[in-house]
């Protein structure tokens, strides 16, 4: 158990001395590798402004990973309790034991110290958790005994949350997650809402369940600023009103939850969990091209008189190993291959409207273009 500061402190130092010995061998571990190569294209994509190199924002994901689990999850309440600080609408507490809340967070940051906050307070709290054979105490092995949790891939699971709101217990859940809480994955499961410039498909099962049961939603936020100190963020409670259509109330409730969220995760990315898997998230869009012949025909004619290639980046993604190593990252593959850093400084550099053929012609190899046109690294424009 971790019972003082010094020793949070202290433990944090070693799992970021573990985490450089399991990087230092990165390239000889293909599951690792991959991850890094997913981060890396992931931030790249989503938030392209944030500067940070590959190898240093990889570190700190894992660490946030980790150090979540092997350190926060044994961490004394008291001495968790000591380090929150409470930001943004914490009106609810006047109703603390008049009614139940849905406790809407996200898969960031220090997120088991939401549910110590809140059942110091004195809620009957219930966890949502992603899947079966998951305890209270894997949670955290001093978890009080009016503390429960329910499954999300249990079959039921929205009547389970509905008895425990009637009875007058709230919930902590996450929504950026439990896609298991409805197993239909048609399209009807998912509501389209805009994240990170992107479409983003979100489950519908919270906002659903506030609706219907008439308990408010209460976004909520943990995040390390610094480590030592964990501030507790909550957001203005959603209450939900039959006066608005159900598609609607789903849709606006998950857009604000997720305009609470990108806030704080444009200022610390890397404490988010999903870095590695977020572009299976995001809608896929699809092109579709109407034109007559005409118009083909006189693009023909302009793409064999000023032809250019351009880099593929709805398909690859550059990413820094380190000073030496670069990678190319198939997006839809995950698979990748190495470059030389001079050529991934060449690719990130290519216009968005391409370069002239001739002029990257004599920039590459002949055989090293062919090897690139062939993979679809670089194309015609």
């Amino acid at each position: 158990m971790v019972t003082t500061l010094a020793q949070y402190l202290s433990l944090a130092d070693e799992v970021k001395q573990n985490i450089d010995r399991e990087v230092a061998q990165i390239q000889a571990d293909n599951g690792k590798l991959r991850e890094f190569l997913a981060s890396s294209s992931n931030r790249q994509k989503f938030l392209p402004h944030v500067e940070i190199d590959d190898m240093t924002f990889f570190k700190d994901v894992l660490f946030n990973r980790y150090f979540g689990k092997a350190v926060e999850s044994q961490t004394d309440f008291d001495l968790m309790e000591s380090l929150i600080e409470i930001e943004g609408d914490t009106s609810f507490l006047n109703d603390l034991g008049k009614k139940p809340f849905l406790f809407t967070t996200f898969h960031f940051g220090p997120i088991g110290a939401i549910s110590q906050w809140l059942l110091r307070k004195g809620f009957d709290l219930t966890m949502l958790t992603i899947s079966e054979g998951v305890s209270k105490e894997m949670l955290h092995n001093e978890a009080p005994s009016n503390f429960d949790v329910i499954h999300a891939d249990s079959p039921d699971v929205m009547l389970k949350m509905m008895y425990q709101l009637k009875e007058g217990k709230s919930l902590k859940v996450t929504v950026d997650g439990m896609w298991g809480v409805t197993k239909d994955e048609s399209r009807k499961s998912f509501a389209r809402i805009k994240f990170l410039e992107n479409t983003f498909l979100c489950k519908k099962g919270i906002p659903s369940l506030s609706y219907a049961s008439g308990v408010p939603i209460i976004p909520v936020i943990a995040r390390r600023d610094p480590l030592g100190k964990i501030i507790l963020r909550f957001g203005t409670p959603i209450q939900p009103s039959r006066s608005i259509p159900k598609e609607k109330f789903i849709t606006d409730t998950l857009q604000e939850c997720y305009d609470f969220f990108a806030d704080i995760l444009r200022k610390q990315p890397s404490q988010w969990d999903f870095w590695f898997i977020m572009d299976q998230l995001f809608e896929q869009p699809t092109l579709e091209i109407h034109l007559d012949k005409a118009t083909i025909f006189k693009q023909f004619l302009t793409l064999f008189k000023t032809g250019k290639y351009r880099f593929n980046n709805e398909k690859y993604e550059v990413c820094s190993l380190n000073e030496q190593k670069a990678f190319l990252f198939d997006r839809k593959t995950l698979g990748c291959f190495g470059v030389s850093r001079n050529l991934s400084r060449y690719l990130k550099a290519l216009p968005r409207e391409g370069r002239q053929r001739k002029i990257v012609k004599n920039h590459l190899k002949q055989g090293l273009l062919d090897d690139l046109l062939n993979r679809g690294v670089l194309v015609k424009v």
